[in-house]
């Protein structure tokens, strides 16, 4: 059996889900149209080698992450050349950083207003919280090779609370014509 909310825990529900409503229709009330947004993530074309199908790919990798990683070179990458594009529904290994702090920052959330710590950092004017960039080697013990010499470089940047993961390449396994992955 379930047990019965007291009083207390109800109104203090009920004025969670006023404050979130009151803050969301504020919000929309406030909005204003985007129009063009720029590019603020630059890009750069590079040469991505697929584990999977043993061919190249040209993708397009975000300048600021390939720098934070330690350039093309580091993440198995080359410049690109008449390569194909990656085909639609294809993801490529990728490595993710999250900068984290030593201490956990208190925070707020903007519609209930509960307090909650914060562990990684918010991007600031020209520093980013978050990195990401596609890492290429044409056999599984490069690729491991090349995320280990990046965590060991970079488990310092990142701090005691930040996190690098890999991402593993998602290929297509069909050409059934319409370009999407087959359904698991």
């Amino acid at each position: 059996m379930a047990r019965i909310p007291s009083v207390a825990a109800l109104q203090r529900r009920l004025n969670e889900a006023k404050a979130r409503d009151a803050a969301l229709k504020a919000r929309q009330a406030t909005a204003e149209p985007k129009v063009g947004s720029g590019q603020r993530n630059p890009t750069d074309p590079l040469k991505y080698e697929s584990i999977f199908t043993a061919s190249a790919f040209n993708v397009n990798a975000s300048r600021p992450s390939v720098a934070f990683f330690g350039g093309a070179a580091a993440l198995g990458l080359a410049a690109a050349d008449d390569s194909p594009k990656l085909p639609r529904g294809f993801h490529p290994s990728k490595i993710r950083a999250t900068r984290g702090r030593a201490a956990g920052t208190r925070k707020v959330a903007e519609l209930s207003k509960r307090p909650y710590l914060k562990y990684s950092v918010d991007a600031d004017n020209d520093t980013r919280g978050t990195y990401t960039a596609p890492i290429s080697s044409n056999t599984a013990a490069g690729l491991q090779t090349l995320y280990r010499n990046i965590v060991n470089a970079k488990k310092d940047d990142v701090g005691e609370y930040g996190r690098l993961a890999f991402i593993p390449e998602r290929p297509l396994f069909s050409s059934s014509g319409s370009g999407a992955a087959p359904a698991p």
